[in-house]
């Protein structure tokens, strides 16, 4: 798998092979310099030494070059290959001269290791050439090659006539000899000539690297240069410095191949451009040597001026290539032109160049056909007049961006006016090139983007609007808030729910009820100031956030008055009231904090009255929790154990024997305790609960009566509960399942309901009562008195029994007020046949007083408390024998207690 260069992979790869080049490059240098330095081994053994290092090193250079090439661009990784091959071409070399040397086959004439060898000066000039050239650099890769020999041919001569000829190189030496000892060198030298060359035109992301790499060259040649003249002069030694010098040089080429270079650079450095004079530099001090050496009389050798020689021709052939070069040059520049022309003149676009005080230096002529600016033929253009007012200062701010960073690209999106006087939106793409010196300007691509930003615009607008009303939604509510509770001043909200908005709804439409909140929202608009916003968040639910300095009460009360009044739908006025929760950021709640506090104070306004406004306070939060708490507890006492049935018996005053029980349900939680019914059942009823927990009481009742009649008990009917919720047509097949299930007669059951579940739905509750009475399971009217029903509708429903509520009881024996009430309620009641049951009897002349008064059954402590299944069924043991005995019935005088007081 091949990675791309400049990655995290490759980066990451870079970084450990870099420490593992420095690891071993600096373990192969240590022991090439105790070698020669501190060696004990003389002669062979200590040649043999150098060249087995000096080949573990091209080895090791190898293998790390060509692993580089393969996360490298395509002409990088050439080059590293060529390279590559150039250090497996010095490997094998040396690996034969290591044979040679300890086989004694070593000689001074041209060997195969020698034809190796310098196998890598052409494929070292080769990489060199495939190195990626600067696109803003003219020139051919002959035209590099020629650069490179004239460069070398005068490092050559300088060599040659400094170094070379004092020391008396090739000297006594045959021809074939003397080329052997000179080719190492002049290869160097090619290669070093060539590099200067090449370093004229990289590209930026190279330079680093082939920097490096003619750094290594340099000294490289160094040592060749070295070796020949110590070669010359006899002194030399394969174990000396001089392989120090070439072991460093191979290691500074490697460190060019895993050097990090620079991509993306906008510009070459000023010190940059003038590298194109460096090839230039040895012929001129070739020309200042050789003059020298003319003016001393010093004679020059043949080679010194065939260098010469070659160093013209090459001269020639130069310009001959820079001309054909610049031929091929003008001819891209004509084709780019062309380009140009036919992708910019002929496009829709807008492109203009600007200079570092905004003018305009160049503009397409789609700007002119576009947009109204001044001036003929893209002169004087004055585009920031074609701003629109309202975007001047935005396209300001994206000017100072570009000019603060060259290179990057700025974005924005402005008005600008058209031909035809209108503004249509644009996106702008700015990029300061000012830096650049083929540009010298800030180029700004533009591109007509009207209806797509319409659309956008569109759909965000949609996002966050009610399509009814449009008004602000949920989503943009919920931003609102964020940037009202991030406001270091207070704000409030006011949410507001409709109370009677229901009813509009099943009696005149849905479509009636959609343009009742379109009214009232426009009432809602009319309570608040102009900063202030409305927002429609749910069905009938609105929110209306007051900014800083709004008086929240008074806007409270203008919306509860706003709301009360009749509001015009279509031909009609409809009227609904609404209940408004107040709730501000003082104690800086977060946004859902600030919702939820409006939610709790708006549901304390519903169980006020409804119809008005209730602020938030610390405690309805704790309601709430609480509500919360039990609300948990009795889905987990529904899917338990947590419910028990107790069962209070119900005496006749007269005889004072027990005649029936009445199921109380109680609840005990592991976390809340024990609960009281007035505490959860409303609770229940709230949250959609009651139904489940009747018809859990159901069967529990049902159950008990089986498990009394199994035990030979003589059992006395059970009444129980029904909640409003429940008095419904389905209620009679309820109760007919629970009695089949268990198999309990339906004499044994009563069903309790109260008054406000019989006002609630007249017509539903008498449906209900009569399945039931069908059934034969006696109804009876319980808390009479205290809720709304009228004496009509006390002789219209199928009730079997009255219980009067306990607080007339108890207000009877202190009030004689109180007391003539409950003798009319009595009254009446038998007057229309109706039993009647006294609750809250607590003492026993309580007990006959409502006897003496006619009433015929009672309730209370002062019969007994309400008990378990299990100690009721043990309470009705021994009233079993006289229960069943029909002269027992009536027979006793005495009032009887069962259980404790």
């Amino acid at each position: 798998m091949v990675r791309r260069p400049g990655t995290v992979e490759d980066r990451q790869v870079r970084t450990r092979s870099g420490a593992l080049f420095l690891a071993v490059g600096s373990a192969l240098w240590i022991l090439l310099a105790f070698l020669v330095l501190f060696a004990p081994l003389s002669g062979e053994a200590s040649v043999t030494g150098v060249y087995v290092i000096e080949g573990a090193t091209v080895l090791w250079a190898c293998g790390l070059m060509w692993s580089r090439a393969r996360c490298s661009s395509p002409a990088l990784a050439r080059a590293r290959r060529l390279l590559a091959a150039a250090m497996a071409c010095t490997f094998v070399a040396s690996l034969l001269a290591i044979v040679a040397t300890t086989s004694g086959q070593a000689s001074d004439s041209l060997s195969v290791d020698d034809l190796v060898h310098l196998c890598f000066v052409p494929l070292a000039a080769a990489a060199l050439l495939c190195f990626p050239v600067s696109a803003d650099v003219a020139g051919s890769r002959l035209r590099s090659l020629l650069d490179g020999s004239l460069a070398a041919a005068g490092l050559w001569f300088v060599i040659w006539v400094t170094v070379m000829l004092p020391g008396d190189v090739g000297a006594g030496l045959s021809r074939t000899e003397a080329g052997l000892v000179l080719a190492y060198p002049a290869g160097d030298i090619f290669l070093i000539g060539l590099a200067a060359s090449v370093l004229a035109r990289v590209h930026r992301a190279a330079l680093r690297e082939l920097s490096l790499l003619s750094i290594g060259l340099i000294l490289y040649g160094a040592a060749d240069v070295a070796y020949a003249v110590r070669e010359a002069a006899g002194t030399y030694l394969a174990d000396g410095p001089v392989s120090l010098l070439a072991e460093l040089g191979i290691l500074f080429v490697v460190a060019g191949s895993w050097s990090a270079g620079r991509s993306g650079a906008v510009r070459r450095p000023a010190w940059l451009r003038a590298l194109p004079l460096l090839p230039l530099a040895p012929l001129a001090l070739a020309i200042l040597v050789g003059v020298l050496a003319l003016l001393r009389d010093e004679p020059l050798s043949r080679a010194a001026e065939a260098t010469g020689l070659a160093s013209i021709a090459v001269l020639v052939l130069r310009e001959v290539v820079s001309g054909r070069d610049q031929r091929a040059l003008r001819r891209r520049i004509v084709e780019r032109d062309e380009l140009f022309r036919s992708l910019v003149l002929g496009s829709a676009d807008l492109t203009t160049l600007h200079d570092g005080e905004g003018r305009v230096r160049y503009a397409s002529p789609s700007v002119l056909l576009t947009l109204d600016v001044a001036g003929p033929e893209g002169s004087d253009l004055q585009l920031g007049d074609a701003h629109h007012p309202q975007d001047r200062a935005v396209a300001g701010v994206a000017w100072r961006r570009a000019m603060e960073a060259p290179g990057e690209v700025v974005d924005m999106v402005v008005r600008l006016r058209c031909v035809d006087g209108g503004y249509r939106w644009h996106a702008s793409r700015m990029r300061n090139l000012l830096d650049d010196p083929s540009v010298a300007g800030v180029v700004v691509n533009t591109r007509d983007i009207h209806e797509q930003h319409l659309l956008t615009e569109r759909v965000r607008h949609d996002a966050e609007h009610d399509a009814l009303t449009g008004l602000g939604n949920l989503a943009r509510a919920r931003r609102r808030i964020a940037q009202a509770c991030a406001d270091l001043t207070v704000c409030s909200v006011l949410l507001v729910d409709l109370d009677g908005f229901k009813g509009v709804n099943d009696t005149y439409g849905h479509a009636q009820g959609d343009a009742l909140l379109v009214s009232v929202a426009g009432a809602l608009q009319a309570c608040v100031r102009p900063g202030d916003e409305v927002l429609r968040i749910g069905g009938d639910e609105f929110l209306v956030v007051l900014g800083p300095g709004a008086d929240a009460e008074r806007v409270a009360e203008r919306v509860v008055a706003a709301l009360r009044r009749p509001l015009p739908v279509g031909d009609r006025l409809l009227s609904t009231g609404g209940s408004v929760g107040l709730a501000d950021t003082a104690e800086r709640p977060s946004p859902e904090e600030l919702l939820r506090n409006a939610d709790l104070a708006m549901y304390a306004a519903k169980d006020a009255g409804r119809n008005r406004w209730a602020r938030y306070v610390p405690v309805l939060h704790e309601s709430a929790r609480a509500r919360m708490a039990v609300q948990s507890g009795l889905h987990r006492a529904l899917s338990g154990d947590g419910f028990t049935l107790h069962y209070q018996p119900v005496v006749n005053l007269v005889g004072g024997a027990p005649v029936a029980f009445e199921a109380l349900l109680r609840w005990t939680d592991p976390e809340l305790g024990t609960t009281s019914p007035d505490v959860f059942i409303p609770v229940a009823e709230e949250c959609g609960l009651m139904a489940r927990v009747d018809a859990w009481v159901l069967e529990r009742a049902c159950a008990d009566l089986a498990a009394w009649t199994a035990a030979g008990l003589v059992v006395l009917p059970v009444s129980v509960n029904v909640s409003r919720t429940e008095l419904t047509a389905s209620l009679p097949q309820l109760v007919a399942g629970c009695l089949g299930r268990h198999g309990v007669p339906a004499r044994l059951l009563r069903v309790e309901v109260t008054e406000s579940a019989v006002v609630r739905d007249p017509d539903a509750a008498l449906e209900a009562l009569q399945g039931l009475r069908r059934m034969g399971v006696l109804v009876l009217l319980d808390d009479f008195g205290t809720g709304q029903s009228s004496l009509s509708q006390l002789a219209r429903l199928p009730v079997d029994t009255v219980k009067i509520d306990k607080s007339f009881v108890l207000a009877s024996s202190q009030d004689s007020g109180a007391a003539r009430l409950l003798d009319s309620i009595l009254g009446v009641c038998h007057a229309l046949d109706l039993p009647v049951v006294a609750e809250g009897i607590e003492t026993g002349d309580v007990a006959g007083r409502l006897a003496a008064h006619g009433c015929q059954y009672g309730q209370g402590w002062y019969f007994g408390r309400p008990a378990a299944a299990a100690q009721t069924a043990r309470l009705l043991a021994p009233w079993t024998p006289l229960l069943a005995a029909p002269s027992s019935r009536g027979s006793a005088q005495t009032t009887i207690r069962i259980g404790n007081p």
